[in-house]
């Protein structure tokens, strides 16, 4: 191997070694200059995108605090006007035993009358204790579904049978046990199934409620047939367009409001003429409700949200007015190697101090919202 060829400053006059260090150290300083600047800029950028994260945030809880914006049951957020607060009007009843009430803005001052005549509901069945093929006292969660229907029913290749519930084919296994055929159900139908061990019965039943609300099936297919009779449930209706369709439909919720005809709804959480109703039993009396401005309520809402809107401002006013500290650069790697990294921490909080001092687009949104905010609406 051939050593490097150096000439020393003795044989050449040049400290030529000194030299290099010098002109690397010079290109290092531009560089290591041009990387506190890009940290710098980076630095920057997170503080805008921290800046937007909190106004976005201030304006989604400001909507949702004020009711302007509601979250479904999904969970889902939807948008809604002035008009479907509920915190501009108060409504009470003479009672709450029969229903929930609150008002929204467009409610009508004043007094309405109610009465609940029926709850909405939705289909159900449940096993009960009878006399038949496989007693409610037989039904246990050891028992397999060849027991209960008959290895008759089932393929002699796969040991499988399929029933079928509201359109929706479950296929089943000789092993399945109640338990699992309550699984499937649910799996198949979307229908609430579920097989309870303590009492030996079996439950099926609609999430919703209303006469749209049904459990139906065919009592022509066999396996369907003998498995809801199995499972010892009441006997069901038949439907009037198909004599061969059993089917259990849900009931309605029924209202008669100011006096007029009954009204349907197929839930009991109903809204009619401004008011918000959860309905929760029925009632032979009929109840007053009285609506009126409910001042406290629209003090409170308008105070929260100036505190709020000042916290705001608090916050950009104090990174507006944050002290810049020049001399503390940002840190290069080898820099940082060379310090512990507690020094590090204590460095970089101070040189990210003061990143959006005097920010003219953050001063220019400031001044934009206190004029909005000021601003006559128009309209009212």
């Amino acid at each position: 191997m051939v050593s490097p060829i150096r000439f020393g400053g003795m044989a050449s006059g040049l400290d030529t070694e000194s030299l290099v260090k010098q002109l690397v150290a010079a290109e290092r300083t531009k560089v290591d200059k041009y990387t506190q600047q890009k940290i710098y800029k980076q630095w920057q950028q997170s503080a805008y995108n921290d800046v937007n994260k909190t106004m976005a945030n201030f304006i989604l809880d400001s909507r949702k605090n004020l009711g302007l914006t509601r979250t479904t049951s999904t969970g889902a957020l939807i948008s809604g006007s002035i008009d479907s607060v509920d915190w501009a009007k108060k409504a009470t009843a003479t009672s709450n035993t029969s229903f929930d009430v609150t008002a929204s803005a467009t409610a009508p001052s004043g007094s309405s009358t109610l009465k609940v005549e029926k709850l909405a509901t939705g289909a159900s069945l449940s096993s009960t204790k009878s006399e038949g093929a496989v007693p409610a006292e037989n039904l246990t969660s050891t028992i397999k579904a060849s027991e209960l229907l008959g290895a008759g029913l089932f393929d002699a290749t796969t040991k499988e049978a399929t029933i079928k519930i509201n359109d929706k084919s479950i296929v089943l296994h000789a092993d399945d046990t109640l338990s699992t055929i309550a699984s499937k159900i649910r799996r198949e139908t979307g229908l609430n199934a579920n097989f309870d061990s303590g009492s030996n019965r079996f439950f099926i039943s609609t999430k919703q409620t209303g006469t749209d609300s049904k459990i139906y099936y065919d009592s022509a297919d066999t396996t369907t047939d003998t498995l809801m009779q199995k499972l010892n449930f009441a006997p069901m209706g038949v439907d009037p367009s198909d004599a061969t369709k059993k089917t259990l439909s849900g009931q309605n919720a029924r209202i008669i409001y100011n006096g007029t005809d009954p009204i349907e709804y197929q839930t009991n959480n109903i809204s009619i003429n401004g008011l918000n109703l959860t309905l929760k039993a029925e009632s032979t009396v009929t109840e007053t409700i009285n609506v009126n401005t409910d001042v406290d309520g629209a003090y409170k809402k308008i105070k929260e949200f100036v505190d709020e809107y000042n916290k705001l401002l608090d916050g950009f006013n104090s990174k507006l007015s944050e002290k810049t500290y020049r001399d503390f650069q940002p840190l290069t790697d080898e820099q940082k190697e060379a310090m512990s990294e507690a020094d590090v921490k204590l460095w970089e909080e101070k040189a990210k101090s003061g990143l959006l001092k005097n920010d003219q687009t953050i001063t220019n949104m400031m001044q934009k919202m206190r004029q909005d905010l000021y601003k006559e609406v128009e309209g009212f």
